[in-house]
């Protein structure tokens, strides 16, 4: 079963509840639901790389959805969680809308169809050479920094690499990119240094 993380950013705990509840029945993946303040936003979405974000249009203006996106992985789709009237200009900055008052099936549907455009485009997209390059420092435990100097490259460029890895691949943590990277012959079994 896939793994999905979807957060939300609504600006209220009784929204929130809901949509966890709701998401909760959702079938055909497996769930991972964060709650998003205005504070953590940006940074919570750099580190998680969603599959989804739902968010309130009307924290646009403390939030803006461009400083959003440019933290989240290019495959991140933002849906609209209107909980009023949309303000004006900003629902183009959306992939799809849901409403407060949306019945459960039409909020799942429209979650199943980002999940679906969103499989689609990662299905298609190949591991560049560089990406396959950044892999293997990974695994053999190189920081950011020792990677970028061993194939001549910026550390924000090795940390484009690692989101782009991550969204291309579904995989977000150095073990599981491991296991990956042995099963496709990247590395050998010796290269990688025990961290324990």
């Amino acid at each position: 079963m896939k793994y999905v993380t979807i957060a939300i950013l609504s600006g209220s705990m009784l929204v929130d509840e809901g949509m966890r509840a709701t998401l909760m029945r959702f079938k055909g993946a497996n769930v991972n639901y964060v709650p998003l303040t205005v504070e953590n936003a940006a940074a919570s979405i750099a580190r998680l790389h969603p599959s989804i974000v739902l968010f309130n249009p009307a924290l646009a203006s403390v939030v803006p959805v461009e400083t959003l996106r440019r933290q989240a992985s290019e495959s991140t789709k933002f849906i609209a969680l209107a909980v009023g009237a949309m303000p004006p200009g900003v629902d183009n900055a959306f992939d799809a809308t849901v409403g407060l008052y949306s019945t459960v099936d039409t909020i799942h549907d429209t979650i199943r169809k980002a999940l679906e455009t969103e499989t689609d485009d990662t299905d298609r997209q190949e591991i560049s050479p560089r990406e396959r390059d950044v892999i293997i420092g990974i695994v053999k435990g190189l920081s950011n920094k020792e990677i970028a100097e061993h194939i001549n490259v910026s550390v924000n460029t090795v940390m484009t690499h690692r989101r782009n890895i991550a969204r291309k691949l579904q995989i977000h943590s150095p073990a599981a990119l491991t296991v990956y990277a042995i099963v496709k012959k990247l590395v050998k079994l010796e290269d990688i240094t025990p961290t324990f």
